[in-house]
């Protein structure tokens, strides 16, 4: 849970699903940014004797879905977010922490908890550097 008492920092800033679960006091689902980390969020108002009194959620990261996929496809992926999206919601240490610069477009950073998932990174970054190769074909 967090705490603005103790983070002092109140999210519902930069996440419109707490916006949303808080104002409208109504389960919120989507896909967002945070000030740490990304996630597929689920948001649930909470209430005592019909009185809201905040919300909850539950928030798996992407990773889960790249585990999925390897397992049902036998297929790698990796997970890239917009920039200015990251630069503008989570704290400057923490992208350090949990991204890194996208290698086929500077507009994007990956995820290093998904690129960390990777088997086969030779082969990986084999495949991204094709990809910027023809990339400079096309320009």
């Amino acid at each position: 849970m967090h705490s603005i008492k103790t983070y002092g920092d109140n999210l519902t800033e930069i996440r419109n699903t707490l916006k949303i679960a808080n104002g409208e006091q109504k389960f919120v689902e989507g896909f967002e940014e945070g000030r740490i980390f990304n996630a597929y969020r689920f948001v649930y108002p909470l209430f005592n004797n019909d009185e809201h009194i905040g919300c909850m959620e539950i928030s798996p990261s992407f990773v889960i879905v790249t585990k999925l996929m390897k397992e049902l496809y036998d297929n790698q992926s990796i997970f890239i977010m917009k920039k200015s999206i990251v630069n503008e919601k989570v704290w400057k240490e923490q992208i350090e922490e949990n991204y890194g610069e996208c290698l086929i477009s500077n507009l994007y950073y990956y995820d290093k908890e998904i690129y960390n998932y990777i088997e086969d990174k030779d082969k990986f970054r084999e495949m991204l550097m094709k990809l910027e190769s023809e990339k400079k074909l096309m320009i």
